[in-house]
C-alpha cells in the first residue's frame, strides 16, 4: 500500500464521518438553554416578563462585581500575582541552569527578555 492510497482511504474515511456528523447535528438539534429561570414553573421560559427579566439580569451583575471586587479580595490578588511572579522566576532560573556554564543562545535569550517583560508587568499590577 503506498502513500496515495493511504491518502485516499483517509480521505474516504474523512467524508463518511462528516457525513455522518452532519446528519446527527441535523437530526438531532442541540437543546435550547436559558441561563435564567425566574420563575419554578412548568411555563415556557418565553413568557418571562421584560421587568423579571432586567431583575434577573441586575442580580447576575451586582453578583459578578461583587466577586471580582479588588478592595473585597485585594489579598488573594496579590497572592496570585505573588505566585505567578515566583513561578516566572523559577522559569527563568531552570532556563538558565539548563544551558550549564554556557552563554544562552539568542532563543534562550529572547525567552528570558520576554519572561523578564511578563514579570515587570506583573509588578506592575501589582502596584494597580
Amino acid at each position: 500500500m503506498d502513500a496515495k492510497e493511504c491518502g485516499l482511504i483517509l480521505g474516504y474515511a474523512f467524508i463518511v464521518v462528516l457525513f455522518f456528523y452532519v446528519i446527527f447535528k441535523i437530526a438531532a438539534p442541540a437543546k435550547k438553554r436559558e441561563p435564567f429561570k425566574a420563575r419554578k414553573s412548568n411555563d415556557d421560559d418565553d413568557n418571562i416578563m421584560p421587568k423579571e427579566r432586567l431583575e434577573s439580569y441586575q442580580r447576575i451583575a451586582s453578583k459578578r462585581s461583587d466577586e471580582l471586587n479588588i478592595g473585597k479580595h485585594r489579598a488573594t490578588y496579590q497572592d496570585t500575582l505573588a505566585q505567578l511572579e515566583d513561578n516566572v522566576n523559577l522559569a527563568m532560573l531552570q532556563m538558565v541552569h539548563e544551558g550549564g556554564s554556557d552563554i544562552p543562545d539568542d532563543d534562550k535569550m529572547d525567552k528570558i527578555q520576554k519572561m523578564q517583560h511578563f514579570k515587570s508587568t506583573l509588578k506592575g499590577l501589582d502596584d494597580f
